[in-house]
């Protein structure tokens, strides 16, 4: 994701993981140092793109 990237979008990115971490809507999991960093998303994040009355796409 990163690759390529200047140092300005990545802090970028490193910061909204950040706060989409604080807000408990990913979870982050890196198995070993330098591996691959993984986020998965949260139900917290589903609720919020879900449409209003519970409805599925």
């Amino acid at each position: 994701v990163l690759e390529g990237k200047t140092k300005k979008g990545s802090a970028r990115l490193f910061y909204e993981v950040l706060v989409m971490k604080t807000g408990k809507c990913i979870d982050v999991r890196q198995d070993n140092p330098y591996n691959d960093i993984f986020l998965l998303e949260t139900p917290v994040l589903r609720q919020l793109f879900e449409p209003e009355g519970g409805a599925q796409l």
